[in-house]
């Protein structure tokens, strides 16, 4: 190899930071040409830099001992920026330990060479040593006032010291000395935004983003801009934008999870938030985001975990310590326990010791206090709530709470009036002040019960006890419906209630049942139980079917392998439906309810279905099948019932859920439920306003038909056919039951809350004259 390959290869050595195969060729070029002073230059800092400090020093040594001036001067000039050139190498591979030695070599051999000053302040500055790095940083100003990366890592030091207005002057210099410094117009931004200057930050962040249009940060800063400013959806397309040139940028993952939150879009805001954390472990405001998203969407048992974690990282952070409260108490509403709402107020007190201001944790303190009996206190926490933010509508919500405890009606209806004008979407508020005007007039007195997860209730006289079965599923799924199993429970006052699991959930094994379980009704015969319910696929949720599981023991349940029944006749119809973008074919055939005629010994099931009336959308409909054995074959027969306005030929109902079949004084009596939005509006339009006056028409009201033949046709009871009392219940998917004394009351779903009322709370006047639903609500709880 000759000379010229020997320092070839030592010099990549080198580079690549294999000293030691570096030194071993520049000894052995320097062994035939020993006057060259780069080899001995670069021999001299690889010994360095391989910790063989004496054996660079010796180097030095040999030079000083030369009697050449111009030699040494030229050695050391050389020495110095080579040096130099290799320490922000060094640096910019991010190895600071050997960059720091090398700055400090060149430091110790000439404290006026400005360049060593300049590394040692940004080394300094990623070790987290402001202070040292701002004397550094100083004094390379000092000898080279015109660089502009010393103001900026100047300015960088301070904005972490949180000093903003020093950090302002220094990046402000820099883009004076370099106005395309992009990254410096990003910096800037933050600081802005912290001193409040939203405009400025703005401004900064635009600038950043015309000079480098792929800084993801600088969308994602101006994104916090924005959403300081309430901007929240465009904050949300800054937040987007930053994510598509870096999928990983916790930043814009946490707050575009933060601003989907904030439009109450939980169950979208859930996968960014989780995704943030998972980068950003440390990322507190990231838990408190996640944990606010899970509690809004009532998943109360993973909060905690989450909440604790963001104490663990900060114990400062009041809003971690409110989380983690929020969550204990709704744990300890659902239990009953009262050492959860002791923690809970432990934490609140906290929360407000790190945030004396803070309205909801004044507010759920409130709570807590209210259910200890405390009522005074909680007022006087409400109060001092609605102090610190005059418009904090769920203050409000609860201080009328604890008005109604007191008897205080008047002035519960008051602050329930100002808690909806200041959320007007809030329709559990809306709903209680119907009811409490409503139940004033009758003398009852109303309440909401709350809860999740809990829908479609079944119940099942059977000897003497009560089955429960119904619909479940989890409380993080959007829609709520595109999930269910059934789960059961058994009672024998209909008060205590003793669980029994799920029973049934989707059948992996069957394609047209592998998605999701949806409501009906049970039937028992000579000791066999007989559950007909409806099931999905997952290659089309909306394509229902009804199935058939028996038992012998009503919690043990076999399914019957083909599909009981399903849509194939020309009574019945399908129809479009939009479910996650896409329209799909909606087969509604659910909501089995079986009837034996008397007379005949005939089984008669009665289910949700679609009529085939090409004249209107509105084709809801009651279908209406028959066997001569519990078990089947049935065979359709036309709709029960297929409610049309007379004069125009359409439909009054999209959709007509929840049917049940119940003889009675001669006649057969059809009960459903349809949501307010599946009714036609043109119906609603040809009833007189005085008329709704008299019976309302809303999601909780159960629609009343009647029939001389069990097979129909239904017709409607009056001309607004809704049973007296319904809407006030509160309560969807109503249905009718006898208690083993033979009392009749209502029960079903509070549709909000996704919470079951199976309690006897609403008995039932039902005799020749009237059917009514009595009201008798209790206590509602505060939030």
């Amino acid at each position: 190899m000759t000379s010229f390959n020997i320092k070839e290869q030592a010099l990549l050595h080198f580079n690549q930071g294999n000293y030691q195969q570096a030194i071993s060729l520049y000894e052995e070029y320097l062994t035939t040409d020993n006057i060259d002073l780069e080899v001995s230059i670069y021999l001299c800092l690889a010994l360095l830099l391989e910790n063989k400090d004496e054996l660079s020093q010796n180097i030095l040594s040999s030079i000083e001992l030369s009697e050449d001036i111009a030699i040494q001067v030229n050695f050391y000039n050389q020495l110095l920026d080579i040096a130099a050139k290799t320490a922000f190498q060094l640096f910019q591979k991010k190895d600071i330990i050997q960059a720091e030695k090398l700055y400090l070599f060149i430091n110790n051999l000439d404290s006026s060479y400005a360049d060593s000053y300049l590394g040692l302040g940004m080394i300094k500055f990623q070790q987290n040593e402001f202070n040292l790095a701002i004397d550094y940083l100083q004094i390379f100003i000092d000898l080279e006032p015109q660089e502009h990366i010393a103001y900026y890592y100047l300015g960088l030091c301070y904005k972490n010291q949180n000093e903003w207005d020093k950090a302002i002057f220094n990046l402000e210099t820099v883009i004076k000395l370099n106005p395309q410094f992009g990254q410096a117009y990003h910096e800037l931004s933050f600081c802005y935004l912290q001193n409040h200057n939203f405009s400025q930050a703005i401004n900064k962040s635009q600038i950043a983003i015309e000079l480098n249009p792929n800084l993801a940060e600088a969308y994602c800063n101006l994104g916090i801009c924005l959403q300081h400013e309430e901007k929240i959806e465009a904050a949300i397309i800054q937040f987007q934008k930053a994510l598509i040139i870096n999928p990983d940028l916790s930043e814009a993952l946490n707050n575009l999870g933060a601003c989907l939150h904030d439009i109450e879009q939980y169950q979208e805001a859930i996968p960014y938030l989780k995704k943030a954390v998972e980068i950003n472990p440390n990322l507190v405001e990231a838990y408190y985001n996640l944990g606010s998203c899970l509690q809004k969407e009532n998943n109360f048992q993973d909060i905690i975990g989450l909440y604790e974690k963001a104490i663990n990282i900060d114990k400062n952070n009041a809003k971690a310590y409110l989380g983690l409260a929020i969550g204990l108490l709704k744990i300890s509403n659902d239990t009953n326990k009262a050492d959860f709402r002791e923690k809970a107020i432990k934490y609140l007190n906290k929360s407000l010791e790190l945030e004396p201001n803070s309205p909801e944790a004044y507010c759920r303190l409130a709570t807590c206090f209210y259910q200890k009996g405390q009522v005074e206190e909680a007022i006087k926490l409400c109060q001092k709530a609605i102090e610190y933010q005059p418009d904090f509508s769920l203050a409000y919500y609860n201080l009328g709470i604890c008005n109604r405890y007191q008897a205080n009606i008047k002035q519960a209806l008051l602050n329930f009036e100002k808690a909806l004008e200041l959320n007007p979407n809030d329709n559990v508020t809306k709903h209680l002040i119907e009811t409490i005007t409503e139940c004033e007039k009758s003398g009852y007195f109303p309440q909401l019960q709350q809860g999740d997860n809990a829908w479609d209730a079944m119940l099942f006289k059977d000897n003497s006890y009560y089955r429960l079965f119904y619909l479940t599923g989890s409380s993080q799924s959007r829609p709520f419906w595109t999930v269910g199993e059934i789960a059961s429970a058994i009672s024998y006052d209909l008060k205590t209630w003793e669980y029994q699991g799920v029973i049934i959930k989707p059948n992996l094994d069957l394609d047209w049942a592998n998605a999701r379980i949806l409501a009906g009704s049970v039937y028992k015969e000579n000791g066999i139980y007989y559950f007909f319910f409806a099931a999905s696929s997952s290659e089309n949720i909306l394509h229902e079917i009804i199935a058939l599981a028996t038992s012998s023991d009503g919690i043990n349940w076999e399914w019957k392998q083909e599909p009981f029944l399903e849509l194939h006749s020309s009574y019945y119809s399908t129809r479009p439906s939009f479910h996650e973008g896409m329209t799909l074919t909606h087969y509604p055939w659910r909501d089995p309810y079986i009837v034996q005629e008397p007379s005949t010994g005939n089984y008669y099931m009665f289910f949700t279905a679609n009529s085939p009336n090409p004249n209107s959308i509105y084709q809801g409909c009651i279908g209406c099948a028959v066997a001569d054995r519990i078990d089947g074959n049935y065979t359709l027969l036309a709709p029960a019932t297929y409610p049309i306005i007379e004069d125009i030929g359409e439909g009054i109902y999209l959709e007509m859920e929840r049917p049940q079949v119940i003889y009675r004084d001669g006649k057969y009596h059809l009960f459903f439920s349809v949501g307010s939005e599946f009714i036609n509006p043109k119906w609603l339009e040809q009833l007189e306003m005085e008329e709704r006056k008299t019976v309302a028409i809303t999601r909780c009201s159960l629609h009343w038909y009647t029939a001389d033949n069990i097979t129909g046709p239904f017709t409607a009871v009056g001309k607004i056919p809704i049973v007296q009392g319904s809407p006030e219940t509160g309560l969807y998917g109503t249905n009718f039951m006898q208690t083993l004394d033979g009392e009749w009351f209502a029960y079903g779903c509070y549709f909000w809350s996704k919470t079951l009322e199976v309690h006897p709370r609403f008995p039932v006047v039902w005799n020749e004259e009237k059917l009514e639903i009595l009201i008798n609500y209790h206590e509602s709880p505060m939030a």
